[in-house]
């Protein structure tokens, strides 16, 4: 009889962790974890760890029209300014694959190459490799599996022309979302031999990395003043489509970092709430359990067992949940600000604050284990 009364009590004390106020738990983490994952997304944008050579640079054109191009001469003036921390310039190329797909190659050169590489999520060590390759291409998946190339792979794709062009594959990453074909290879291998342009010692532009980019507009100024008299002459200007998007919303990040802050608060109070409620309503079957000889040690592992395994459930819901809601996200966030993703520091911080999320909400429960006495199994 005695093992009987165990097993039911047992069971009992099992069973008030389970059914509808275990999956409102659950529920209530998966939210806070999608929540999580889309604001950071939202807020990466703006919380920059690393500064982006592409959105951030000034642009230096030719000032007679879009199309004309530019001595390359001048990027070693360029690089002279006081406040120019590099300096990328281009020429462009375009590849055809074997399926007939036709592939933008990029040519970039300067001394700020290996930074905007970098920026554009090329790891440090395909970087490196492309460095000391003249005849180097850095691709995306996306450009790799649709021409059926392979890293470390020799290629000779012809250009627009039908002329073979031959390249070393030196490293492919993965395509990011909303991206499409792009490569990248040296300005020198393209402008000297295969520029699609045709003009030698020539660039389309130049993009221009402030050491402050608080101070691009007077570098700006600077870089005008510099070739005021030079022909031909140049027209500098920061990035404005998304300078002028950072610069409406500069203080967004405060506001998402308040809503993710609201979040976990609202999470917290929640499964604090019903795990103390539940510890509450087991009082009179620990007390009994502790008549019986069982030790609080138990019981408070019983209640870290299922306070992290419902943290744990709800976090993997949750990011199956928020992966599959940020392909939904508008497309012209990414065409704005350039990544609509979440950035590494969402990831590691994740299971951080999962766990002082977990921390928190024990507090009550293993408070009462610890108040836990054998009178208490008289209220059966």
């Amino acid at each position: 009889m005695r093992s009987l009364r165990i097993t039911l009590l047992l069971a009992r004390f099992g069973q008030a962790g389970r059914g509808a106020r275990s999956a409102y738990l659950l529920l209530t983490v998966a939210v806070a974890v999608t929540a999580w994952l889309v604001l950071s997304a939202m807020a990466s944008p703006y919380i920059a760890v690393k500064r982006d050579v592409a959105a951030d640079g000034i642009v230096v054109r030719n000032a007679r029209g879009s199309s004309a191009v530019l001595p390359l001469r001048y990027a070693a003036r360029l690089d002279a300014l006081v406040g120019v921390q590099g300096v990328v310039y281009l020429d462009l190329q375009l590849l055809q694959c074997a399926n007939g797909d036709t592939i933008t190659v990029n040519a970039y050169g300067g001394s700020g190459v290996a930074d905007a590489l970098r920026s554009d999520e090329f790891p440090e060590h395909m970087v490196r490799q492309w460095q000391v390759d003249q005849a180097g291409l850095l691709v995306n998946t996306a450009t790799a599996e649709a021409c059926n190339w392979r890293p470390g792979q020799g290629i000779t794709p012809p250009d627009v022309m039908g002329r073979p062009i031959p390249f070393n594959v030196t490293g492919v990453r993965a395509t990011r979302q909303g991206e499409g074909m792009i490569a990248f290879a040296h300005y020198d291998y393209i402008n000297h031999r295969h520029s699609l342009l045709g003009n030698e010692d020539r660039v389309i532009d130049f993009s221009v990395q402030a050491g402050d980019a608080r101070q691009n507009e007077s570098l700006v100024a600077r870089i005008e003043a510099a070739f005021a008299h030079e022909d031909p002459p140049v027209l500098a200007y920061p990035d404005t489509a998304r300078e002028n998007a950072r610069a409406r919303f500069g203080n967004v990040q405060y506001m998402l970092t308040l809503v993710m802050g609201a979040v976990f608060v609202c999470c917290m109070l929640v499964l604090a709430s019903v795990m103390a409620h539940a510890a509450q309503e087991r009082r009179a079957h620990l007390g009994t359990l502790y008549a019986l000889g069982f030790p609080r040690r138990l019981f408070a592992a019983g209640f870290v067992v299922e306070v992290f395994g419902i943290v744990a459930g709800g976090a993997v819901i949750g990011l199956v949940l928020g992966a599959a809601l940020l392909q939904w996200l508008p497309g012209w966030l990414a065409e704005s600000f350039g990544r609509v993703e979440p950035a590494a520091w969402a990831y590691w911080l994740l299971p951080v604050w999962l766990t002082a999320l977990a921390a928190a909400v024990l507090i009550k429960p293993c408070l009462s284990v610890l108040a836990v006495r054998p009178t208490d199994g008289r209220e059966e």
